[in-house]
């Protein structure tokens, strides 16, 4: 098994079972909540959803479905996250633009076996778009508890680092699909290209996934510490 094919196919599947043990092991030391439950079933659904893929091919039709769920359970988290109400509402408004551009795609290229860039760009906007928002309300809510030991905070800096990176593979990957519908012959330069641009689009989800790990055992040791120190204060009053 090459380099080549481990970080172009393996690290995603591998990228999103570490973000799904990361959030299992957070659950379970910490009081759990419905939004980390939703991202628990999320990565859950999205690994096994690309075992599948490594073993079809065609595969292409399989990621639509991955970047629709992504919209759903990303929407259905922010939703839980935020506080405003107008803020809760646009979230579902977004996710349902999600549903709506992948039934316009699944008319539009009924058949054909292309790469749903686009759905992805659509996506990674929406989340990032959602990002700032959840900033905004850090901001204007500010409250005594340290940002290293919120979880909310770890993952969603993890994820604005990914897909601003992945955002820009979207874009050019759409580029590079175009040139397929034109021409009987896409050439192996082009090929080489979307394969190495997908290589660098996992190793971002990858390093995601490792800040999410860092943030969930940075949360668990001050945790620890904390209780160490507080059991310590108390039998020394005795």
């Amino acid at each position: 098994m090459s380099l080549k094919y481990i970080v172009s196919s393996i690290l995603e599947p591998v990228s999103y079972l570490l973000f799904f043990i990361a959030i299992l092991i957070y659950l379970k030391y910490k009081i759990s909540s419905r939004k980390h439950k939703v991202l628990v079933i999320y990565f859950l659904i999205g690994f096994l959803l690309l075992l599948g893929i490594l073993w079809v091919d065609p595969n292409n039709y399989l990621y639509r479905y991955l970047y629709l769920l992504t919209g759903i359970f990303f929407s259905i988290y922010f939703f839980l996250l935020f506080e405003s109400f107008y803020n809760r509402w646009l979230t579902l408004l977004l996710g349902v633009l999600t549903i709506l551009y992948f039934l316009y795609e699944q008319y539009s290229f009924d058949g054909v076996q292309l790469f749903p860039s686009m759905g992805y760009v659509i996506v990674s906007t929406i989340i990032i778009f959602m990002i700032f928002i959840y900033f905004y309300q850090l901001m204007t809510h500010v409250n005594g508890e340290s940002l290293s030991l919120n979880f909310d905070f770890w993952f969603i800096c993890c994820q604005l680092a990914y897909h601003l990176g992945a955002f820009g593979i979207f874009l050019t990957y759409n580029k590079l699909t175009e040139k397929i519908l034109p021409t009987e012959h896409f050439s192996n330069a082009n090929r080489s290209l979307m394969t190495y641009l997908w290589g660098a689009h996992n190793v971002l989800l990858f390093i995601a996934s490792l800040g999410t790990w860092v943030g969930v055992l940075w949360i668990l040791y001050q945790t620890k510490s904390k209780n160490r120190i507080q059991t310590d204060a108390g039998k020394n009053l005795f």
